[in-house]
């Protein structure tokens, strides 16, 4: 074999060899392998910003994680058409509230904590008015208040601290107008109002005070009791 030969298959020998590391090579590696050199992502312990937002793949936000307003921030969740549903938050007070909202932008649900710790549930119509109130007011007692279109407070439900169970029925000035509740001994009681607030007619237990005497007695549970306009007894059975 010729010198020139010789050189030229040693040429081409070595040009195939650094192809194949090269280009070939790679190609036919395992996954696996790849996966073993390629270096890890570093993981961040602490992930600082002022804002978040997170995208679909139609680049449409889903979600935003941010300050709402001076002093509050929140966290806000979209519906396909990029309008908000739902938001968790917490105020300028620090009270952290949970709003749940309408296709048309209206908040119609949301559980909130007042800044004295009293938890609330509140339900809205269709127009954002606030119409059911369920919480647990500061001194403990449960309590649940219905209102009516234009605003007003028209029944409320509650048990007292000692146990006591009270429903309140108001007219459309919110001047109540009727009562029934179980004393905390578990007497029963219903009482009707006039619109100045004073008593006019009693069912079961009620305190009566004697004029002269300024003494105070309750009737019996069986007792029907009628009162004038100035809150005096104008009949009442049994008689004794």
């Amino acid at each position: 074999m010729k010198r020139a030969d010789w050189l030229t298959k040693a040429l081409l020998a070595v040009i195939a060899a650094g192809l194949w590391v090269v280009i070939l090579r790679p190609l036919f590696t395992p996954r696996a392998v790849h996966a073993a050199v390629r270096p890890k992502a570093p993981v961040l312990e602490v992930v600082r910003a002022k804002r978040f937002e997170v995208v679909d793949s139609h680049g449409q936000v889903c979600a935003e994680l941010g300050p709402v307003q001076k002093g509050t921030v929140g966290l806000a969740l979209s519906d396909k058409d990029g309008k908000a549903r739902a938001g968790l938050g917490v105020s300028e007070d620090g009270s952290p509230l949970l709003s749940l909202l309408d296709k048309h932008g209206k908040g119609r649900a949301s559980i909130r904590l007042d800044a004295d710790g009293s938890p609330w549930l509140d339900l809205r119509d269709k127009d954002g008015e606030l119409r059911v109130c369920l919480g647990v007011l500061p001194d403990g007692a449960p309590g649940l208040a219905l209102r009516d279109e234009h605003k007003k407070t028209r029944a409320e439900l509650r048990v007292d601290p000692d146990g006591a169970p009270d429903l309140t029925l108001y007219d459309k000035d919110q001047k109540a107008r009727a009562g029934l509740s179980v004393l905390s001994k578990g007497a029963p009681s219903l009482v009707l109002l006039d619109k100045d607030g004073e008593f006019r007619a009693a069912l079961g237990v009620t305190e009566l005070e004697t004029t002269r005497t300024g003494e105070k007695t309750a009737t019996a549970e069986s007792s029907l009791v009628l009162f004038d306009k100035d809150g005096k007894v104008l009949w009442k059975a049994p008689p004794g």
